[in-house]
């Protein structure tokens, strides 16, 4: 029997010094100055088991840029699931893993949009809850490559322009002028200064404005694909701009009233009676 001995003073106390699978058993005693009372009935405690580890997990490349990941949920107590991911040109070497999603618990299909044509993507999947995390489950994927625009026969959104917007915190606004024979949809592209483009947003092809939400004093690069829904598609040129803050207004101080010193005394500078 394991005994903590606690400066508490309430009728609680938790144990945060746990593992799970073991099986721990309390008693409590008093203590004055005048000594120590005897052991209290013991009782006796699990912790909760982390949550069961997803199965069935698999990752499929739809397009050049859009992963999708399936999984079934084999717990009852799990709070989400946390998915990660790295990546490789095949045949190349593995970048570190890095945390892409947490979603909610019951949650079993997501849909990663972040992808690059012509890469390889690994993913990791774990159930979590306050009593720990279960074990990974894994899936892989390779994206086509990006098509090319060459020859497209349909009209590519025109005049894209992107502009911080006044007042607001790290908002850029996209205007265009949408293309005249297409009715599917345009695709957002943003891309990090010296990064790749990545898709940000799916829009209806007559849409002709999109605010990005980006981080602060960070440069972005903008351009539109847009897509008839029947294979064909064409890019916009490229815009670009700096997320930024607006501007705090100052703060002013009162001013200290000027005096001047005469004789016998102070005069306070004002207006002339």
């Amino acid at each position: 029997m394991a005994l903590y001995t606690s400066g508490i003073t309430g009728g609680s106390y938790a144990d945060s010094g746990v593992s799970q699978n073991e099986t721990y058993t309390y008693a409590v005693s008093a203590l004055n100055d005048a000594g120590e009372s005897a052991l209290s009935d013991t009782v006796t405690a699990e912790p909760d088991p982390a949550p069961d580890a997803p199965t069935g997990f698999a990752a499929a490349a739809l397009t050049h840029d859009h992963v999708e990941l399936f999984w079934e949920d084999m717990s009852y107590t799990e709070s989400g699931f946390f998915i990660e991911r790295h990546e490789r040109v095949p045949g190349g070497t593995w970048d570190e893993w890095s945390e892409l999603q947490t979603v909610p618990a019951d949650t079993t299909r997501f849909a990663d949009r972040w992808c690059e044509g012509g890469m390889e993507y690994e993913y990791r999947i774990a159930a979590t809850s306050d009593a720990g995390s279960s074990s990974y489950a894994v899936g892989t994927a390779t994206t086509p490559a990006a098509p090319s625009p060459a020859e497209s026969p349909i009209n590519a959104p025109q005049g894209l322009s992107a502009a911080p917007v006044a007042g607001v915190d790290y908002v850029i606004r996209l205007t265009w002028l949408p293309p005249s024979n297409v009715s599917g949809f345009v695709y957002v592209e943003a891309a990090r200064e010296g990064k790749n483009f990545k898709t940000v947003a799916s829009l209806p092809a007559s849409q002709a404005v999109y605010d990005f939400t980006g981080e602060g004093t960070t440069k972005y690069a903008f351009r539109l694909r847009v897509d008839d829904g029947v294979g064909a598609w064409a890019y916009s040129d490229s815009a670009a701009a700096t997320a930024a803050e607006r501007p705090r207004t100052p703060w002013l101080r009162h001013p200290a009233p000027l005096h001047r010193r005469t004789r016998g005394g102070c005069a306070r500078r004002g207006p002339a009676a």
